[in-house]
Protein backbone atom coordinates (compact mmCIF):
# COMPACT_ATOMS: atom_id res chain seq x y z
CA UNK A 1 0.00 0.00 0.00
CA UNK A 2 1.54 3.47 -0.90
CA UNK A 3 2.17 6.10 1.29
CA UNK A 4 3.24 9.75 1.59
CA UNK A 5 4.35 9.89 5.47
CA UNK A 6 6.56 12.94 6.84
CA UNK A 7 10.14 14.02 8.76
CA UNK A 8 10.63 16.08 11.98
CA UNK A 9 13.30 19.01 13.82
CA UNK A 10 16.60 17.83 15.38
CA UNK A 11 19.30 19.16 12.47
CA UNK A 12 22.65 19.43 13.73
CA UNK A 13 25.92 21.15 12.16
CA UNK A 14 28.17 18.59 14.03
CA UNK A 15 26.59 15.85 11.68
CA UNK A 16 27.04 17.99 8.88
CA UNK A 17 23.18 18.68 8.13
CA UNK A 18 21.35 21.38 6.60
CA UNK A 19 20.01 23.84 9.03
CA UNK A 20 16.26 23.12 9.95
CA UNK A 21 15.81 26.34 7.96
CA UNK A 22 17.07 24.93 4.44
CA UNK A 23 16.13 21.28 4.95
CA UNK A 24 13.25 20.76 7.09
CA UNK A 25 13.53 16.96 6.60
CA UNK A 26 14.57 16.99 10.77
CA UNK A 27 11.29 18.68 11.68
CA UNK A 28 9.12 16.13 9.02
CA UNK A 29 11.09 13.12 10.06
CA UNK A 30 9.95 13.64 14.32
CA UNK A 31 6.99 13.84 13.25
CA UNK A 32 6.56 10.39 10.77
CA UNK A 33 8.87 8.28 12.56
CA UNK A 34 7.41 5.77 14.36
CA UNK A 35 4.64 2.71 14.05
CA UNK A 36 1.04 3.69 12.62
CA UNK A 37 -2.03 2.44 12.15
CA UNK A 38 -4.61 3.96 9.89
CA UNK A 39 -8.18 3.78 8.81
CA UNK A 40 -7.94 4.13 5.06
CA UNK A 41 -10.73 4.03 2.21
CA UNK A 42 -9.43 3.24 -0.94
CA UNK A 43 -9.79 6.50 -3.31
CA UNK A 44 -9.33 3.79 -6.54
CA UNK A 45 -8.88 0.41 -7.72
CA UNK A 46 -5.55 -0.41 -6.79
CA UNK A 47 -4.32 -3.65 -8.19
CA UNK A 48 -2.40 -6.36 -5.59
CA UNK A 49 -4.37 -3.94 -2.78
CA UNK A 50 -7.91 -3.51 -3.29
CA UNK A 51 -11.22 -2.05 -4.70
CA UNK A 52 -12.57 1.37 -4.82
CA UNK A 53 -14.19 2.78 -1.43
CA UNK A 54 -13.30 -0.39 0.19
CA UNK A 55 -12.57 0.31 3.74
CA UNK A 56 -9.31 -1.00 5.27
CA UNK A 57 -6.55 -1.23 8.31
CA UNK A 58 -3.31 0.31 7.12
CA UNK A 59 0.02 -0.35 9.41
CA UNK A 60 2.83 2.00 8.18
CA UNK A 61 6.05 2.02 9.84
CA UNK A 62 8.88 4.94 9.81
CA UNK A 63 12.45 4.50 10.48
CA UNK A 64 15.38 7.02 9.75
CA UNK A 65 17.95 5.57 7.50
CA UNK A 66 21.63 6.79 5.74
CA UNK A 67 22.79 8.55 8.94
CA UNK A 68 19.10 10.79 9.30
CA UNK A 69 19.62 11.64 5.35
CA UNK A 70 16.48 9.78 4.69
CA UNK A 71 13.59 7.92 5.63
CA UNK A 72 11.64 4.56 5.17
CA UNK A 73 8.27 3.28 5.53
CA UNK A 74 7.02 -0.17 5.12
CA UNK A 75 3.26 -0.34 5.23
CA UNK A 76 0.95 -3.38 5.14
CA UNK A 77 -2.61 -2.86 4.38
CA UNK A 78 -5.91 -4.53 1.88
CA UNK A 79 -3.81 -7.15 0.70
CA UNK A 80 -0.44 -5.56 -0.06
CA UNK A 81 2.58 -3.96 0.87
CA UNK A 82 4.39 -1.31 0.21
CA UNK A 83 7.79 0.72 0.52
CA UNK A 84 8.85 4.56 0.34
CA UNK A 85 11.60 6.27 0.70
CA UNK A 86 12.07 10.30 1.67
CA UNK A 87 14.92 12.41 1.44
CA UNK A 88 15.39 15.96 1.24
CA UNK A 89 15.96 17.06 -2.85
CA UNK A 90 18.54 20.60 -2.57
CA UNK A 91 17.83 21.28 -6.11
CA UNK A 92 13.90 21.59 -5.61
CA UNK A 93 14.22 22.57 -2.17
CA UNK A 94 11.63 19.77 -1.31
CA UNK A 95 11.35 16.46 0.43
CA UNK A 96 10.97 13.88 -2.25
CA UNK A 97 9.06 10.59 -1.84
CA UNK A 98 9.92 7.13 -3.84
CA UNK A 99 7.32 4.79 -3.42
CA UNK A 100 6.16 0.80 -5.10
CA UNK A 101 3.69 -1.59 -3.51
CA UNK A 102 3.27 -5.03 -4.29
CA UNK A 103 0.80 -4.78 -7.04
CA UNK A 104 3.05 -2.72 -8.76
CA UNK A 105 2.07 1.06 -8.35
CA UNK A 106 4.63 3.71 -8.10
CA UNK A 107 4.81 6.84 -6.88
CA UNK A 108 6.89 10.17 -6.88
CA UNK A 109 6.10 13.10 -4.67
CA UNK A 110 6.98 16.04 -3.38
CA UNK A 111 6.23 17.35 0.49
CA UNK A 112 7.27 20.57 1.79
CA UNK A 113 5.93 23.35 4.37
CA UNK A 114 3.62 26.21 3.01
CA UNK A 115 2.05 28.49 5.42
CA UNK A 116 2.86 26.44 8.46
CA UNK A 117 1.18 23.18 6.90
CA UNK A 118 2.61 19.89 5.29
CA UNK A 119 1.38 19.75 2.04
CA UNK A 120 2.03 16.96 -0.95
CA UNK A 121 1.65 16.78 -4.47
CA UNK A 122 2.60 14.12 -7.07
CA UNK A 123 1.55 11.01 -8.83
CA UNK A 124 2.29 8.00 -10.52
CA UNK A 125 1.33 4.91 -12.13
CA UNK A 126 -0.95 1.50 -12.44
CA UNK A 127 1.46 -1.52 -12.85
CA UNK A 128 -0.43 -1.70 -16.66
CA UNK A 129 0.75 2.72 -16.88
CA UNK A 130 -2.84 4.31 -15.80
CA UNK A 131 -1.68 7.34 -14.43
CA UNK A 132 -2.89 9.30 -11.17
CA UNK A 133 -1.62 12.40 -9.56
CA UNK A 134 -2.88 14.21 -6.70
CA UNK A 135 -2.16 17.15 -4.00
CA UNK A 136 -3.37 17.36 -0.19
CA UNK A 137 -2.13 18.26 3.39
CA UNK A 138 -0.75 16.16 5.73
CA UNK A 139 -2.32 16.89 9.35
CA UNK A 140 -0.63 16.01 12.67
CA UNK A 141 -3.01 16.57 15.44
CA UNK A 142 -2.95 15.43 19.36
CA UNK A 143 0.21 16.17 19.60
CA UNK A 144 1.84 14.47 16.87
CA UNK A 145 -0.42 11.22 17.22
CA UNK A 146 -2.40 11.53 14.98
CA UNK A 147 -2.33 12.60 11.25
CA UNK A 148 -4.78 12.83 9.06
CA UNK A 149 -4.24 12.68 4.37
CA UNK A 150 -6.39 15.20 3.14
CA UNK A 151 -6.49 15.54 -0.89
CA UNK A 152 -7.80 15.33 -4.19
CA UNK A 153 -6.43 12.85 -7.28
CA UNK A 154 -7.48 11.67 -10.74
CA UNK A 155 -6.80 8.40 -11.68
CA UNK A 156 -6.32 8.14 -15.57
CA UNK A 157 -8.04 11.97 -15.53
CA UNK A 158 -10.96 11.01 -13.72
CA UNK A 159 -11.76 12.50 -10.29
CA UNK A 160 -11.00 9.75 -7.43
CA UNK A 161 -12.83 9.51 -4.28
CA UNK A 162 -11.23 12.75 -1.69
CA UNK A 163 -8.41 11.66 0.68
CA UNK A 164 -9.45 11.33 3.96
CA UNK A 165 -6.91 8.49 6.07
CA UNK A 166 -6.60 8.99 9.31
CA UNK A 167 -3.61 7.13 11.07
CA UNK A 168 -2.91 6.66 15.14
CA UNK A 169 0.85 6.91 16.14
CA UNK A 170 1.17 2.98 18.20
CA UNK A 171 4.58 4.03 19.43
CA UNK A 172 7.63 6.30 18.49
Amino acid sequence: MLSIAGVVLVASAALGQAAPAENPLAEFGELMVGRWIGDVTLIADWPGIGKKGEKVVSHMSVRWIADRRGLEDESFGGQGTGKSIYFWDPASKRIRVYAIDSGGTTADYQVWRQDGKWVFRGGGCLADGTKYEGQGEMVFKDGGNTLVYEGTFTVNGKKAIDLHDVYKRASK
